[in-house]
């Protein structure tokens, strides 16, 4: 079984064997300190990429919640994209077998 891990805070994450590590070892020279492309992530007390990492999110679900994120552009189109990417996670089970 693979260990689940929780973010403690900002720095630090824990896995359930509780074996501590720090993501942000330098502030000034960490990529999670920085964003490409606006700043609209930077004053979250986590990026919502820190959070998929250290969680172990799938990219389709990592989408979704960006997407429900988001603070510019488009809401509307935005919600329409992480229905998009529901939808077809959705019509993907239909096709595994067992599924109800």
């Amino acid at each position: 079984m693979a260990n689940k891990t929780v973010i403690v805070d900002t720095n630090t994450i824990m896995t359930d064997d509780f074996e501590f590590k720090t993501i942000k070892k330098n502030k000034k020279m960490s990529n999670f300190n920085k964003q490409i492309g606006g700043s609209h992530y930077l004053g979250w007390k986590i990026q919502p990429m820190e959070f998929f990492i250290a969680n172990k999110i799938p990219k389709a679900e990592g989408d979704i919640i960006q997407y429900l994120l988001r603070q510019k552009g488009n809401r509307k189109e935005d919600l329409k994209k992480a229905k998009h990417i529901i939808d077809m996670l959705i019509e993907s089970l239909d096709h595994e077998p067992n599924q109800p």
